[in-house]
């Protein structure tokens, strides 16, 4: 009679692990979005595919790659014009020459003032305008502290908008991490705005 009493409990604990195992277990199929708990009860998994992602076989494992979204914007590089200044085609004043290995120009005052600057991307996919040095072109400006500007402080940003366009806010000058407020308007009323590839 123990014995048979031992087989019986031996027996039960056997399904109730079989049991247990299964109740963790759930359909992994596409067409399945349902798992059970041990009591029974269901419960619904949201599951979010991200459509950008591609598994590739690379030396026997899989790598995740991220495929080119072409819905994204562009890339922020090339020759812009501002908006409502289309006439400058010529690009004397009104216009952006984002290259990310050589120097561009800008422009303050219209066929008067003109600087260099190095463009620097983020990593949120915006760009920092850096000053470099005042152009050569330059008539007027010479008493403008040119040295003084801080090079390592952005003087205005750029980035990404709807419509292909690009957006230039312009930050102003800065001499020991403060703003040089005398020389401020300088590029705001040329640069700032909204852009279109030239």
């Amino acid at each position: 009679m123990k014995c048979l009493i031992r087989t019986t409990f031996l027996l039960l604990i056997l399904v109730g692990c079989k049991n247990n195992d299964s109740s963790q277990e759930y359909d992994s199929s596409a067409n399945s979005d349902t798992s059970y708990s041990i009591t029974g009860e269901s419960s619904k998994k949201v599951t979010k595919v991200d459509t950008n992602i591609n598994s590739v076989k690379k030396d026997n494992r899989d790598v995740l790659v991220e495929k080119e979204n072409s819905s994204s914007t562009p890339a922020l590089q090339g020759n812009y014009i501002k908006l409502g200044q289309e006439a400058d085609l010529n690009c004397n004043c009104f216009c952006l020459d984002v290259n990310y290995t050589n120097n561009s120009e800008l422009c303050l005052v219209e066929g008067k003032m003109y600087i260099n600057v190095k463009f620097k991307k983020n990593q949120d996919g915006s760009t920092n305008v850096y000053y470099v040095n005042p152009s050569n072109k330059n008539t007027e400006g010479k008493d403008i502290p040119w040295t003084k500007f801080d090079r390592n402080m952005p003087i205005a940003t750029i980035e990404n908008i709807p419509n292909h366009q690009v957006k230039l806010d312009w930050l102003g000058f800065y001499i020991n991490g403060d703003l040089a407020v005398d020389y401020a308007i300088y590029g705001k009323k040329t640069m700032e705005g909204n852009y279109k590839i030239k």
